[in-house]
């Protein structure tokens, strides 16, 4: 079985629409909807916004299902000006950018940083792709869009390119599950730009869509 997760409604509603039918299920109030998919068992389920709450909602689906795949979809703010809104985009390496020891040195070093990577044998066959940029991400529990937060996560991770509230959590626990899994997301505004959090609420709709479709062509892809 597949698992999906995304934080928000307006994702979970991108990805509804695509599946052809779903049934829904509810166990302790969490709200799961299963179906299939590219003759795949699929189920899929809202975490809600920041790292605690997806990774609740990652350890509860993981626990209660058996998932052999784990996507998580949705949004998320790009911090390269060339990754625009409506950009298609698969974390390779994921990190948490607000975990801060005083003498730990920055970066995507797994000596001192939780460092997650997606399923790499799904992204070797987008590596090439000119529609799919694979790039770092990085996660924290902010809303990024003001230049302080901007420049700090830059000056902590000057490869990053993605940032978000989730997918590291996501990748966190995947990765303590042994699930393999991918973060596909779609760009719905560009951080470092002036009034990026008025790109974010228009480009909001298009950027989930995006990302459920891209999900949509990986399930295709992926072999159980």
């Amino acid at each position: 079985m597949i698992g999906i997760i995304a934080a928000m409604d307006e994702e979970v509603k991108a990805f509804k629409e695509v599946m052809t039918s779903f049934q829904e299920k509810v166990i302790q109030n969490d709200l799961y909807y299963i179906g299939s998919l590219a003759d795949k068992d699929i189920i899929l389920t809202k975490s809600g916004i920041g790292k605690v709450q997806a990774a609740l909602g990652a350890t509860k689906l993981l626990e209660r299902f058996k998932i052999d795949f784990l996507f998580n979809i949705g949004c998320a703010g790009s911090l390269d000006p060339n990754i625009t809104p409506g950009s298609l985009v698969i974390a390779d390496i994921l990190a948490y950018h607000d975990l801060d020891v005083f003498d730990w040195p920055k970066g995507f070093d797994p000596s001192y940083h939780y460092v997650f990577k997606c399923d790499q044998e799904l992204l070797k066959k987008h590596r090439k792709n000119p529609m799919i940029n694979i790039v770092p991400f990085v996660s924290g529990d902010s809303f990024v869009y003001r230049q302080d937060q901007y420049e700090k996560i830059l000056a902590d991770f000057p490869k990053a390119k993605v940032c978000d509230m989730e997918s590291t959590a996501i990748a966190h626990v995947a990765a303590s599950y042994n699930c393999p899994f991918i973060i596909a997301r779609s760009i719905s505004d560009v951080v470092i730009l002036e009034d990026s959090e008025k790109d974010y609420d228009f480009n909001l709709d298009k950027a989930c869509l995006n990302s459920a479709r891209l999900c949509m062509d990986l399930i295709e892809e992926v072999k159980l």
